[in-house]
């Protein structure tokens, strides 16, 4: 998901959003259960985190229109 979200073609929606947030629960769900230190668990956050900057990106957006 992470890959798609610096595309230049990508289009998000409220839709979109919504998906994403599962992604962001499904990721924590398997994040949680990895080290803390392993090289997953930091990838995992670091998709996380630009999941959320992207939801945030589209609820501004959004609140605009």
């Amino acid at each position: 998901i992470t890959s798609c979200l610096s595309c230049a073609h990508a289009i998000f929606d409220t839709a979109s959003a919504e998906k994403m947030q599962k992604a962001v629960q499904r990721i924590q769900k398997f994040r949680d259960t990895q080290a803390q230190g392993s090289l997953l668990y930091a990838q995992m956050d670091s998709d996380m985190m630009a999941l959320n900057k992207t939801i945030q990106k589209i609820k501004t957006v959004n609140i605009e229109s």
